[in-house]
Parts: C-alpha cells; structure tokens; sequence
C-alpha cells in the first residue's frame, strides 16, 4: 500500500513541478558522473608513488665520527704479495706503503709493482684515534634498543679495531625468528663470529676455520662461519659477531637502528631517546626518510575526494528537497488525520528519496559507462582499468547511504510537528 503511495506522491510531484523534478534528477546524474569522472582521472592520471626506501633510508644513523674530515693520512693502505699473500704493509703513511712497495720489487729483480702487489684502502674517519669506545656507549644503546622493544628490527654497529684498522659489523635482532637464514649462525653462541676474507691473502684471520677460537681485543670468539671472497669482490665487512658480544674497546664509527613497522609515535619516542642519550657525544643523529604516499593512502584521498564532491551536492538536494516538503503540507496532515504514525511517514518520504536516488544512480552509470568512459581513455589508457565491480558499489552504495542520512535530518523534523503546527506554518 505505501508502495504504491510513493510512486503516487512522485508521479504528482513530476506532474506539478516538472521543472523542479528534472532539475533534482540531472543534478544528482551529474554528482554521480562527476564522482566516477574525478575518481578515474585522479587514479589515472597521477602515479603512485613506490616504495623505493632501501633499509638504510628507513633507519635511524647516530655518526660518532667525522665522515666529512677525509685526508690523504686517514686511508689505511694495506698491501700484500700476490705471490705469496703476505701482508707487507699496514697503515695510514704513504712514505711507508711506498717504501715496502719498493723493496717488493727489488725482492722480485725489479719487476713491475701493478703484478707484485695487491692493495686494500680502509677509509678512516679523520678522529678515529678519538672515536668512543663500545663499552661507553652499550648502556645507551641498551636504553634506545628498549625504547624500539617490539618494533625493533635490526640495529647495527659499526667501526674498528684499534690494532688491525679491520672494519667490523655487528647485528642485533628484536625478533629472533627474523634471524634464521642469513644471520643463523648468531643463534648459536653468544660469542659466535663470522669471518670474511680474501681469497689468497694472509691477514689476520688467514688460518681460522670453523670451530676455531679468536681474541679480538680483549674478547675471545669462537668461528662459527667462514666466508672466502676473490680479490675482485668487495667484503662489506671482516667480522660479525653480536652487539651483547662486542668487545668494549671495540672503536664505534657509526650506530644503525631500523624500526620498521614502528608508528609514527613509536619512531617519535625512539628518537627522542637517541637525541637523550647520544646528544652528549655527536650531534649527527638522522631520522629514517619520510615514508612516500603509499598506495593504500594514495586510494584514500581518491575516496575522500569524491566523498566530498558527493556531500557537497547531496546538501544542496537536501535542501530543495526540504523546499518540496514544505510545499507538500496538505498531504502531511491529511497523512497525520488519517491515523499515519510518524515511522510510516517517514518511511514514505524516505523511500521517494531512495527512488530518486536508484534512479539517478543508473542513469548516471549508463551516461558514464557508455558515453563518457571511452572518450576519456583515449587521453588516459589507464582510466578503465580502475573501475571494477567493487568500486561502481562503493561509490554508489555510500552515494545512497550518505542521500539518505542527509535527507532523514531533514525529513525528521518536518513530520515531528503536528497538524496544528503545520496548518499555522
């Protein structure tokens, strides 16, 4: 019965006021072209920003030494017979490197030193002589890697050793499952090491094998891997070996912590704990690089876009539609003196609302699909590809649930008052 009640009121609104009908009906065709059209172009027509951080752009960097303080006394040469991998040289004086390197060759009659000699440069930081040691630092680390508890990553130090100049990495993980594979040989031994060497070339670690115990400083180690690389690859590193394990005076160059799937409260916190207690030794500190637009946030402001666009129009209807039913007070009251409660009122006047809300929807569909959606994918090839079922329902689900919410708060109190009110009115 109100069924047909609706489709009775609508068929007099469209007889009385043709004009204003239509103007309702294109206005709300023209919001829903409108939202698919920005919605598609926005998508289209702006790339998505990647995700091209590397780990180290997403870490936080304490520098305990001077990176931009490089001269020619700061490379620690290193220089080996290639004929027989003895180290011959280590140390920052090129007089010395050069002296060793001629008396090569006077040991090889003369002989050029390009095929005499192999050679390794470790660039230092000019302080490295005055770089801080591991065991002052390994309390404040404790109480930053504390402050990253249950986001934390990895952290690593990194640095040498007062007597080699060897270039040492150390990793800790929060997570000790993330640390199977690559870095199990830490899961063994809280004094495990892994060792990289060159292929050939006697230096410190020439002889250790696995199993094997080591004294770096103070400490002593048990080789748990050995890693032999060729003279033409690089070694990022000549040890590895836990932060709990390091060494005390062990010369700390630079400290590297990743949080990755830390809140943006989280990172706060973690760098505020940094800047306490690193402050006193350096004011080189950086935060990872801010995150790009990703694309879930990326679709989010598309969604928001259109939303807006929708909400804006919808209120304009609403209001004229609110001029419509103060124009309709007659049926109001005989609805009212007729023993209508409010509910099936409201019920009458909200299903018209959603009638031309359906209505306006596939219109705007058959319009946007049909007409509109190929032209605009000549100039934007991706444009289509965007619109798949679950987008058209979004877009026109939260169109008809927003129209309808707007419309109840103007709707509500129109049947609220009663009939003498609304004859007075």
């Amino acid at each position: 019965m109100w069924f047909a009640l609706v489709f009775k009121n609508l068929k007099k609104f469209i007889m009385n006021r043709p004009v204003l009908f239509c103007f309702i009906i294109i206005s709300q065709i023209a919001c829903i072209v409108t939202v698919l059209t920005v919605s598609g172009m926005i998508d289209a027509a702006t790339p998505v920003p990647t995700e091209d951080r590397g780990e180290y752009d997403k870490s936080f960097h304490i520098y305990t030494a001077d990176y931009d303080n490089y001269d020619d006394e700061m490379m620690c040469t290193k220089l080996y017979d290639i004929k027989t991998g003895e180290l011959i040289y280590s140390g920052t004086d090129e007089n010395e490197a050069d002296k060793a390197i001629k008396k090569l060759e006077k040991k090889y009659n003369n002989a050029s030193a390009e095929s005499l000699v192999y050679s390794l440069q470790e660039e230092l930081p000019g302080n490295y002589k005055e770089l801080p040691k591991y065991g002052d630092i390994k309390d404040k680390l404790k109480k930053v890697l504390n402050s990253a508890n249950g986001v934390l990553t990895y952290a690593v130090v990194s640095g040498y050793t007062d007597s080699t100049f060897r270039y040492g990495y150390s990793a800790y993980r929060a997570n000790d499952d993330m640390m199977q594979g690559t870095l199990s040989y830490l899961l063994d031994n809280e004094n495990n090491l892994k060792i990289t060497k060159y292929e050939g070339l006697k230096d410190a670690f020439y002889d250790c094998s696995e199993g094997d115990k080591v004294k770096i400083n103070n400490t002593e180690y048990i080789v748990s891997s050995v890693e032999t690389v060729s003279q033409d690859e690089s070694a990022d590193s000549a040890y590895k070996m836990r932060i709990s394990a390091m060494d005390d005076d062990f010369m700390v160059c630079s400290v590297s912590i990743l949080a990755d799937n830390a809140s943006s409260k989280q990172k706060k916190q973690i760098y505020e704990t940094i800047q306490k207690e690193f402050s006193d030794l350096t004011n080189n500190i950086e935060e990872p690089e801010p995150e790009p637009l990703l694309e879930k946030q990326f679709n989010n402001m598309i969604y928001a876009v259109s939303f807006i666009i929708m909400a804006v129009v919808l209120l304009n209807i609403s209001r004229l539609y609110t001029y419509i039913l103060s124009k309709r007070k007659n049926i109001l009251m005989i609805s009212s003196l007729c023993g209508g409660n409010r509910i099936q009122i409201f019920v009458m006047y909200i299903s018209e609302v959603f009638v031309t809300l359906a209505v306006s929807c596939v219109i705007g569909f058959i319009i946007f699909k049909y007409l509109l959606s190929g032209l605009i994918s000549c100039l934007y090839p991706s444009f289509e590809s965007f619109f798949t079922a679950n987008i058209y329902l979004l877009v026109f689900g939260v169109y008809i649930v927003l129209g309808l919410l707007i419309m109840t708060f103007n709707i509500i109190p129109m049947i609220r008052k009663s009939v003498m009110e609304l004859k007075r009115s």
